[in-house]
């Protein structure tokens, strides 16, 4: 016997804001590959962030603090217009000089960063995905008249 009733009756204007609530707006995606010795400049976008590592380690560091080691999988959840940088250091012990890459003034829709050269590309390259999405404010289609 199957009941595809709700558990718990919902009224529809109860059903309308929640989905209301949950809507969300794509702002932005981007891939982005940061080779060794390598630093990636990002953020200022004026959406919360979601960045999460696919390969390689790294580290991401917000402004003055602590850096958070990125690993396969780790996933950092920012607030809108946080500046952030992901970098590689160099296996061969830290870089004094990094090579930067400002991917704060590029205008990139769904877009690929990179900031590696093609000889330095190894397994030691961190690649990121970031989205940025904020709450769209939209109103849900309604069946009621």
């Amino acid at each position: 016997m199957s009941d595809s009733r709700p558990l718990v009756p919902v009224a529809p204007a109860d059903l309308g804001r929640l989905l209301d609530t949950l809507m969300v707006e794509f702002v932005r995606l981007s891939e982005c590959l940061v080779g060794e010795g390598y630093r990636l400049e990002l953020g200022g976008i004026d959406a919360p962030g979601l960045h999460y590592n696919l390969s390689g380690s790294g580290r991401l560091i917000v402004g003055d603090r602590e850096p958070i080691a990125l690993e396969p999988h780790t996933l950092v959840v920012l607030p809108a217009k946080t500046l952030f940088r992901i970098e590689v250091p160099a296996r061969l012990g830290q870089r004094v000089i990094w090579k930067t890459v400002d991917g704060r003034s590029k205008a990139f829709a769904p877009a690929r960063c990179v900031a590696t050269s093609r000889r330095t590309r190894s397994p030691t390259s961190c690649s990121s995905a970031a989205t940025y999405t904020r709450r769209s404010g939209l109103q849900p289609i309604s069946s009621e008249r």
